[in-house]
C-alpha cells in the first residue's frame, strides 16, 4: 500500500523536476528557487496536516509528499502558461536530441544510486540493524557539506551550457571547483570538530557511536565535491556519458 502510494507520486514528480530544470536552463534561477521553496513550503503544511492533525501515520507523510509534488507542478504549469511558453504539441527534433543527450547520462543516474545505498544494503546482510542505524546517521550528517557544490551545480551547468568560449568554460569551472573546495574544506573540519554534540542534540546519547563514522565519511564526502561539480561542467560541455563512467567505477570499487 506505500508502494502505491509512493508510485502515484511519480508523474508529478517527473512533470515538476522537468519544470524546474526547464527554468534553470533558462537562467531563471530566481522562478527555480521558488518553485523548489514553493513545494518545501506546501509539504510542510500537508505534513502538519496529514500527520500531526490527523495522525496518518507514514502514509499520511507520503501523501503529503504527493500533494505537494502536484502543487508544484501546478505552479510551474501556471509560470509557462503565463510567460506563453506552454504547448500540447511534441516537438519530435528536440525531443531526439534530448534523449540523444540523456540517454548518455541515464546509466550514471541508476548506478549512482546504487553508489549512494549499496553500502547500506551490504551493511544491513552482514551487521546488525543497530549498526546500520549509526552509519545511516552518519551519512546524513556528513551530506550537509553536499547542499555548497549542490547549490553552485544549479548555476554552473546552465552557465557552462552557454559559454561558447572554450577557454571560458575552463576558466569558470576551474574557479568554481577551488572556490568551493575551499568552503567546503571549512565545514568539512567544523562537522569533524562538532560531531558528538551535533549527533547528541539531534539523535540523542544512543548515536554517539554515529560520530567517529561521520569523520571517516567526511574525507570521502570531501572527495566528492570536486568530482561532482568537474562531471556537471562536463556535461555542460555535451559529455553527459563522463557521470557513467565515473558512477561504474565508483560502485565496482564500492562493493
Amino acid at each position: 500500500g506505500l508502494l502505491t502510494i509512493v508510485l502515484l507520486g511519480l508523474p508529478p514528480a517527473i512533470l515538476f523536476d522537468c519544470q524546474a530544470n526547464i527554468w534553470r536552463g533558462m537562467h531563471s534561477i530566481g522562478r527555480f528557487n521558488w518553485l523548489m521553496l514553493w513545494r518545501q513550503i506546501a509539504r510542510l503544511a500537508a505534513l502538519m496536516l496529514f500527520v500531526v492533525i490527523w495522525e496518518y501515520g507514514t502514509a499520511g507523510a507520503l501523501w503529503a509528499m504527493n500533494v505537494s509534488l502536484v502543487l508544484g507542478a501546478a505552479l510551474g504549469m501556471w509560470w509557462f502558461w503565463r510567460s506563453g511558453l506552454m504547448s500540447l504539441m511534441p516537438g519530435w527534433i528536440d525531443l531526439k536530441r534530448s534523449l540523444g543527450y540523456g540517454l548518455r547520462a541515464l546509466p550514471g543516474q541508476m548506478l549512482q544510486y546504487l553508489n549512494y545505498r549499496v553500502d547500506i544494503f551490504l551493511l544491513a546482510a552482514y551487521t546488525t540493524s543497530t549498526q546500520v542505524g549509526w552509519y545511516a546517521t552518519a551519512i546524513f550528517a556528513a551530506e550537509l557539506i553536499w547542499y555548497l557544490p549542490n547549490g553552485v551545480n544549479v548555476v554552473l551547468f546552465p552557465r557552462i551550457s552557454a559559454e561558447v568560449d572554450n577557454q571560458q568554460k575552463r576558466d569558470i569551472g576551474s574557479r568554481i571547483i577551488r572556490n568551493t573546495f575551499f568552503w567546503s574544506l571549512l565545514l568539512a573540519v567544523a562537522l569533524a570538530l562538532l560531531a558528538e554534540p551535533l549527533i547528541s542534540y539531534l539523535y540523542g546519547q544512543r548515536f554517539l557511536p554515529s560520530a567517529h563514522a561521520l569523520r571517516v565519511l567526511l574525507l570521502g564526502m570531501l572527495a566528492m565535491v570536486p568530482g561532482k561539480l568537474a562531471l556537471n561542467h562536463l556535461a555542460g560541455m555535451g559529455r553527459p556519458q563522463y557521470l557513467s563512467y565515473a558512477s561504474l567505477l565508483g560502485l565496482l570499487l564500492t562493493v
